[in-house]
């Protein structure tokens, strides 16, 4: 299965690429691409192992907060940044 969703609280590429790292080494997840200027990442995983639910658990325990879609604000901020 493949799933895109928002990452809050990723400051630097130390930050993204240690999500990629520590979900890039469970067994369940084929591919991971973490964004940091979009916030943002693109995973595919094997949906009979886990679910999005428990891969957002995981990256909350990394000190980070998924979510499935961004606020109006936030929305705004990263179309000026964008720009």
């Amino acid at each position: 299965m493949k799933e895109s969703f928002y990452i809050e609280g990723m400051t630097c590429t130390a930050c993204s690429s240690g999500i990629e790292r520590s979900l890039g080494r469970k067994s369940f997840v084929k591919k991971i691409e973490v964004s940091l200027l979009n916030k943002s990442a693109n995973i595919e995983f094997n949906e009979n192992e886990t679910n999005l639910d428990e891969i957002f658990k995981l990256i909350e325990k990394l000190g980070y907060s998924p979510k499935k879609t961004l606020t109006k604000e936030k929305k705004n901020f990263l179309t000026l940044m964008l720009n």
